[in-house]
């Protein structure tokens, strides 16, 4: 789901063939992953559906994808319920200022023969360290310090886990 790469936002799926990534000799270390929890599962009879709470905590900049898998719908959640209008998968930015309380959040899920003991959706989250308060490592900043003084360099160091519920 989403070409496996740690995008900022589903749009960027269109620039993919312009867009380039920069080779290091050492791997990125991140401060840190986005960490998803599954709090809850539960089957409500009455609707045939499934619920799936979970709770996110990471960085300041985090994007949610939701991919349903064949014959499952997404029939509400705790977003936007006109998001789910439109064609998989769902995109979700999520951004927080100074108070970092995790985010929790639900999927309702509906499967047209309500056999739920099998995989039903894609979660994807992606970690945004944009901002210039996350330490940089020698390479990164060994780069940056190439640039002449009057450029602004924003460099966009992600994550992206794919999780299967």
């Amino acid at each position: 789901m989403m070409c496996g790469m740690p995008i900022f936002n589903h749009r960027t799926t269109k620039s993919r063939r312009q867009a380039s990534f920069l080779p290091r000799e050492v791997p990125l270390q991140l401060p840190g992953v986005p960490q998803l929890t599954l709090v809850r599962k539960s089957i409500n009879t009455t609707t045939e559906t499934i619920r799936f709470e979970f709770e996110l905590e990471g960085p300041s900049h985090m994007s949610i994808f939701v991919q349903p898998l064949e014959k499952v719908t997404v029939s509400d959640w705790s977003f936007l319920a006109a998001m789910l209008l439109r064609e998989p998968p769902f995109h979700v930015y999520f951004s927080y200022g100074k108070i970092s309380t995790p985010l929790t959040f639900y999927i309702d899920l509906k499967k047209e023969n309500s056999e739920f003991d099998e995989p039903l959706m894609q979660l994807g989250i992606s970690g945004h360290y944009i901002s210039f308060e996350h330490e940089r490592d020698a390479e990164t900043k060994k780069f940056l310090a190439t640039f002449p003084p009057y450029s602004y360099i924003m460099e966009w160091p992600s994550s992206y886990e794919r999780y299967i519920f």
